[in-house]
């Protein structure tokens, strides 16, 4: 029984780049790239990667107290993109939200058969992303066990006791 390992975009071309977190925090600060976030803005308490472009794989068709999200279509994807992005030579990096309709794949597929080749998927959703830096670029102090200063406040591990 032979392992195969499955290329990304196989059936339509070459299979996607796969970077991690610290190179596209490297890309972005180099400004080499041009970051591509898939997730939709109108996300409760969303926060973004400082100069990300934002493409989103799904639209809201509610309101932002009540959003109702629907998956774009491949074309009006390739439209925004190419409305944003007009150097058809740019680097592009994808990167993604938690939801199954925001993989970086989808969005790398779509940025891939809209014309731009030099395309790369980062592996961690933008949340990660944040888990371990600034929206600046800056890494975040890692504090005992491995978790992130982030973490602890938005747990109130550091609540002062009542009482």
């Amino acid at each position: 029984h032979v392992e195969k390992k499955w290329k990304l975009i196989a059936p339509t071309g070459p299979a996607l780049d796969e970077i991690a977190v610290e190179n596209a925090v490297e890309s972005v600060l180099a400004k080499s790239v041009v970051l591509i976030d898939v997730r939709n803005q109108s996300e409760f308490r969303m926060e973004a990667v400082n100069g990300a472009v934002n493409i989103p794989l799904r639209d809201n068709e509610g309101t932002k107290l009540a959003p109702i999200f629907v998956p774009v279509s491949k074309e009006s994807f390739a439209e925004a993109l190419k409305n944003k992005v007009s150097n058809a030579d740019a680097h592009i990096v994808v990167v993604c939200g938690d939801d199954a309709d925001e993989l970086a794949e989808i969005a790398g597929r779509y940025v891939f058969e809209s014309g731009f080749t030099n395309v790369a998927v980062v592996k961690e959703s933008v949340s990660q992303w944040l888990k371990q830096f600034t929206a600046s670029g800056k890494r975040k102090k890692v504090l005992a066990a491995g978790a992130y200063k982030s973490d602890l406040l938005a747990k109130d591990a550091f609540a002062t006791f009542e009482g």
